[in-house]
């Protein structure tokens, strides 16, 4: 009895090998057919109430805003520390300056983004989809300020135009001239004193809507601005560390400490 059980459950693996589209079809017959009374009816009251239920769902969000929030922002950082940890070796450190600490930190792609097979991912699914591939040696782990340092200094081709040659001259000289005035200066982090101007940004003490700008008012329209407007004071010089360190937890840690 027992060799009968067995050679029919190697004959039944083989017939499944040979016709796998057979062996969907009937396991989406089961499944169907096993389904709760009440199941099909709630996809019919979901098609029949869509209206209401965004209401619903709506109003849930609203009630409980403040916690989903957070438990959205837990997940993100126990995601970044697994990726950050083992793409460090446990250092959790800059590959380039060992910068140290979490917020400083973020994942580099060595060749560019698009050597890799995954669509323009937000943080949180790029975390994702490293554990998912068990984590592939194409990224490694670099500081906010490394990370856009390189992206600076990779090679790239510019236009030889004399009017794209000139504009180019003209946006640096605007960035110099705002980063120093804020800087009282030589242009620097106001709050680690990081010099290099590759790796500066300007921050919004108060803000990017409280200040009353869209995301498009950055990078040379913003510094533009800045000098139209007389240097607003609710404004300073950060570096891409302490400025993403201050977004995510507001409040740098080199403050804190």
């Amino acid at each position: 009895m027992k060799t009968n059980r067995a050679y029919y459950a190697r004959k039944g693996k083989e017939w499944a090998k040979e016709h796998p589209d057979r062996v969907r079809e009937i396991a989406r017959k089961s499944r169907r057919k096993n389904l709760p009374k009440d199941a099909l009816k709630s996809k019919k009251y979901r098609e029949r109430h869509r209206d209401e239920i965004k209401v619903k769902t709506k109003r849930k969000y609203q009630l409980n805003k403040s916690k989903i929030l957070q438990n959205a922002k837990d997940e993100v950082i126990k995601l970044k520390t697994e990726v950050i940890k083992h793409y460090s070796n446990g250092s959790m450190k800059c590959n380039q300056c060992e910068t140290k600490g979490l917020p400083f930190l973020n994942i580099d792609h060595i060749e560019g983004r698009k050597t890799i097979d995954h669509e323009n991912f937000n943080s949180v699914r790029v975390y994702r989809y490293l554990i998912r591939n068990d984590f592939p040696k194409v990224v490694q782990v670099l500081c906010w300020n490394c990370n856009k340092v390189k992206e600076f200094e990779r090679p790239r081709t510019y236009s030889t135009n004399a009017d794209a040659v000139w504009n180019r001259k003209r946006h640096k000289e605007i960035k110099i001239e705002v980063f120093s005035h804020y800087s009282n200066g030589i242009p620097k982090c106001n709050c680690c004193g990081f010099s290099k101007l590759e790796g500066l940004s300007i921050d919004h003490k108060i803000g990017r809507k409280a200040s009353g700008h869209s995301r498009r008012l950055l990078g040379h329209a913003l510094y533009a601005w800045l000098k139209r407007n007389c240097y607003p004071t609710e404004y300073q010089v950060l570096c891409h560390n302490c400025n993403g360190a201050k977004s995510d937890r507001g409040i740098c840690p080199h403050k804190s400490n």
